[in-house]
């Protein structure tokens, strides 16, 4: 009785450490790529803002 009841405590270990490297390895996934960005980087754009902003003041 003692052997199975130690088996199942080391089943269950197992299954725990199994499962917490699962997720460690899932949270190391690379990130996925940066995309392009909307245009409002663009130096023609930026300069559009700018001249818009002082045409304001």
């Amino acid at each position: 009785m003692r052997g199975f009841l130690a088996m199942r405590v080391v089943v269950l270990g197992l299954c725990t450490a199994m499962v917490l490297v699962v997720r460690v390895a899932d949270a190391q996934m690379p990130l996925p790529a940066a995309r392009p960005s909307d245009g409002a980087a663009k130096p023609e754009t930026r300069a559009a803002i700018i001249t818009y902003l002082k045409e304001q003041n």
